[in-house]
């Protein structure tokens, strides 16, 4: 929540045949600074800051938790993007010349212990998503849903009696 406590990532991604090099910045906030500044604007100015540069959104949504019926997070998601088209030049003349709305990419996390997300993540998102997805598309017309998974597979182990999947990375 400390500012000056914030963890940043920096990547240099290297695309396509020409190998042009694009730098790419996250900052790590905490969810508290983020529910702060929307309930009360401009008490975490950092956020407001950090999201009207945005060139890109990357949305992360755990489809194992969707896929059972929690949708607890899709009303997090659903403000931030409210927040950050809020921030987005306005429609003058000027800004529809310079600048469009910046791409977004819906990713569904851990598609591996959800087949049906693995397969098609554009079905799963209308079958389990759809609202957070619905919103995606209509605030920002370039957007596109990807499954990923950090883990090559799970195993189980138990845990004070009872068994949990552990991600084998």
């Amino acid at each position: 929540r400390d500012p000056e406590n914030t963890c940043w990532v920096h990547c240099r991604v290297e695309c396509g045949r020409r190998r042009r090099r694009v730098d790419v910045v996250l900052a790590d906030f905490a969810g508290e600074a983020f529910q702060d500044e929307m309930a009360m604007p401009g008490s975490f100015p950092a956020v407001r800051s950090v999201l009207s540069k945005c060139k890109g959104i990357l949305v992360l949504a755990d489809a194992q938790r969707l896929q059972s019926g929690e949708h607890e997070a899709d009303y997090l998601s659903l403000k931030l993007l409210s927040l950050v088209k809020e921030l987005q030049p306005s429609s003058s003349r000027w800004a529809r010349r310079r600048r469009t709305s910046p791409p977004l990419a819906l990713v569904f996390t851990k598609a591996d212990m959800t087949p049906a997300c693995a397969q098609n993540p554009l079905n799963f998102a209308e079958n389990h998503a759809s609202t957070l997805w619905h919103d995606c598309q209509n605030r920002f017309p370039k957007s596109e849903v990807f499954a990923a998974s950090v883990t090559g597979a799970s195993g189980l182990r138990l845990v004070g009696g009872r068994r949990c999947r552990v991600p084998l990375r």
